[in-house]
């Protein structure tokens, strides 16, 4: 596979050609949150960025539902084009984004035990897969820079008892996280 047009191997393409993909792809049609879902998307990886995250996790928080969600069920982008995904992103990233699709909230909250061996059920292929501690710290950075992104668009009494969702990621997060998670206790 060859890598797309201004990336070299093993690096993802310039941020323009991902978000000129992802419109091409609908994503600047499709309505999330009061807004379209490439404007969540873009906001999504921007704040993953300002957290210090790795670039491939900024970058599969810029396509984290591009497959569809359990609660967003839409797809821009269909299971066969992930190997195009991976040329624009990277393969960890695209990966990320795969699971962060695939799976259900339930099915990653319930690695939040302490457990040294994490497993997150891919619905689509009706599997376990197992994940290292990293890809768990990872997706739940995704989970909650998704979060938070929309988390002033969301009517406040749709809010109540969100934080408390994410307080148990608290030890999986990256620092800034932490902190975003915590002030937003004060506010929902």
């Amino acid at each position: 596979m060859t890598p797309a047009p201004g990336a070299r191997e093993g690096q993802s393409a310039p941020l323009r050609e991902k978000l000129a993909f992802l419109a091409a792809a609908g994503a600047v049609a499709q309505p999330h949150t009061n807004g379209d879902l490439l404007s969540h998307l873009r906001d999504t990886h921007r704040l993953l960025e300002r957290w210090g995250a790795r670039r491939a996790v900024a970058d599969a928080g810029l396509f984290h539902s591009v497959y569809g969600t359990s609660t967003f069920r839409v797809a821009i982008v269909d299971h066969h084009s992930r190997a195009r995904v991976r040329e624009l992103i990277g393969a960890e990233a695209e990966q990320l984004a795969y699971l962060f699709g695939a799976t259900t909230a339930s099915s990653l909250r319930q690695n939040l035990d302490g457990r040294d061996r994490f497993a997150v059920f891919d619905v689509p292929a009706h599997r376990w897969i197992a994940l290292n501690t990293q890809q768990l710290c990872d997706l739940c950075d995704i989970t909650v820079a998704n979060w938070l992104e929309q988390l002033p668009r969301v009517p406040n009494e749709l809010r109540q008892g969100d934080a408390d969702r994410y307080v148990k990621m608290l030890p999986f997060l990256l620092p800034c996280a932490r902190t975003a998670v915590l002030a937003a206790r004060w506010v929902t």
